[in-house]
């Protein structure tokens, strides 16, 4: 395992690595052209099966679950998820060695949320900010996160904006809380702020689809028998102002951000239900970076 592999999964998340978010950079305003839909038309083309990403992301439950490569059985990284309140829980990311961090570095957190009556009127799952806390330490730095500007498609269809949707700029818009059984994408440009909650720290751009797998398969699970489960796929796609393009490629815009166009995935995982995150998980597209979730049990 490369140490640039180990950074991505063990300090930054699926999503994004918080070692990004601490150049400052500057506001910038993204202009894109889209259908002038309704995102409550756009939404009801939707078809939804009863249950919920908390169902998935194992959300208002103290999970725990450990990754691992899918070819040499190594461990790569670990999660935990710990409810803090009615509708909000905090995702730990760490190092199964040393968990949930190697002694004097930062612990990695990101605060996730269950948002009601927002586009659509639906519920979604919000993505609020990223946490770096230290063990045995009342510190704790917190980067909260802005958007910009986000929007919606069903499959392949036209972007519509859902920026004032109901639910407010603050955080981001991370997926529709309740599951559905034909695709849709949702993509965000925002900020990322620094400890201050003023300065902005990084601009980024990031776009997924989500699409549902009735009967995903997960050899590495150890578990218990049932290795084939429904799972949600998400594909992801991620720039900042730093880093550039990192997963995945896209168009850039006259004001120097991603426009939203050509955007190509560059790695994607499966949720399981009941499981949790990296039921399986593909980076680049490698048979040496494919991983799956081994384990998962209460705390």
């Amino acid at each position: 395992m490369t140490e640039e592999l180990r950074d991505r999964l063990v300090k930054g998340r699926l999503s994004l690595p918080l070692a990004y978010f601490l150049a400052i950079g500057a506001i910038v305003q993204v202009n894109v052209s889209c259908a002038a839909q309704n995102a409550d038309d756009v939404i009801k083309e939707l078809q939804f099966n009863g249950e919920t990403m908390s169902d998935y992301h194992t959300l208002g439950s103290r999970r725990m679950g450990v990754m691992i490569n899918r070819i040499t059985g190594q461990k790569l990284s670990q999660w935990a998820t710990n409810p803090v309140g009615p509708t909000r829980t905090d995702f730990t990311w760490g190092d199964p060695n040393n968990w949930p961090s190697a002694p004097g570095k930062p612990i990695s957190v990101e605060e996730w949320s269950i948002k009601s009556n927002c586009a659509g009127g639906r519920t979604f799952v919000w993505l609020d900010a990223y946490r770096n806390d230290y063990a045995d330490s009342s510190v704790r730095n917190r980067f909260k996160i802005g958007t910009t500007r986000a929007e919606i498609r069903v499959g392949g269809g036209p972007w519509t904006d859902i920026t004032d949707g109901g639910c407010g700029v603050e955080g981001q818009p991370y997926a529709l809380h309740d599951v559905t059984t034909n695709p849709y994408g949702l993509r965000v440009w925002g900020n990322i702020y620094q400890v201050d909650g003023v300065t902005v720290g990084r601009r980024f751009f990031w776009q997924e689809t989500i699409s549902y797998v009735p009967n995903a398969n997960n050899s590495c699970w150890t578990k218990d028998p049932d290795r084939v489960r429904p799972a949600i796929k998400q594909e992801e796609a991620w720039w900042d102002s730093t880093n550039g393009w990192k997963p995945g490629s896209g168009s850039m815009g006259v004001n120097g951000e991603p426009d939203g166009a050509q955007v190509t995935y560059g790695r994607w995982q499966m949720v399981g239900k009941g499981a949790g995150e990296g039921w399986n998980l593909s980076l680049r597209g490698s048979s040496a970076n494919q991983f799956c979730l081994q384990y998962q049990g209460t705390w």
